[in-house]
């Protein structure tokens, strides 16, 4: 009798004690917004739809539409593939763009169209670089005062992937992604 008592006891007292234990939740809210995160998520089927938007000089654009199978969850973010070649290989490399990520983009891209109607009295360079790496900018020469303007990829060991463009390629660019961002 004595032990069951104190069995009962040690019962009562160890519950108490577990209740007053905060669980620990693992949360994955803002994880999930993120392209990486969520299509290598495991033991779920992920869904991955392509739908070309058109292209820029060599660049490819694409809204990619990643949807999670068990939870009916989706992420679309904007792809940018570009096609290297090299002596031996052909490699395809996509690089991703979330929506905030795009905006930001267009938001650059359309500061560095205002600086044109500067003419500085000497060279002059802007940038602004992506999450993702993708890198953008102009450079003013001031010896013959034009700006010629860039999109470059992050590099790979055979290719720059750098794109250079006029003041029209920049404006038909920056008209390009807000139709892309809306789509997104």
């Amino acid at each position: 009798m004595k032990k069951t008592i104190i069995s009962a006891f040690f019962i009562i007292i160890f519950s108490a004690l577990k209740a007053q234990i905060p669980t620990v939740k693992t949360s994955t809210v803002g994880l999930e917004k993120n392209y990486q995160n969520f299509s290598s998520k495991k033991e779920t089927v992920i869904q991955k739809e392509i739908i070309k938007l058109g292209d820029f000089k060599d660049l490819h654009f694409q809204k990619i539409v990643l949807k999670d199978l068990s939870d009916d969850s989706s992420l679309s973010v904007l792809g940018i593939m570009t096609l290297s070649e090299t002596f031996d290989n052909i490699s395809r490399k996509t690089i991703t763009l979330e929506k905030d990520e795009v905006e930001k983009l267009i938001n650059a891209l359309e500061k560095i169209q205002r600086n044109p109607s500067s003419k500085p009295e000497n060279d002059t360079k802007y940038k602004y670089t992506t999450k993702s790496g993708i890198e953008t900018g102009s450079n003013y020469h001031a010896e013959v005062k034009t700006w010629e303007y860039y999109l470059k990829l992050p590099a790979t060991f055979y290719s720059q992937n750098e794109i250079q463009f006029s003041q029209n390629g920049l404006a038909e660019l920056i008209k390009f992604l807000k139709t892309a961002h809306q789509k997104l």
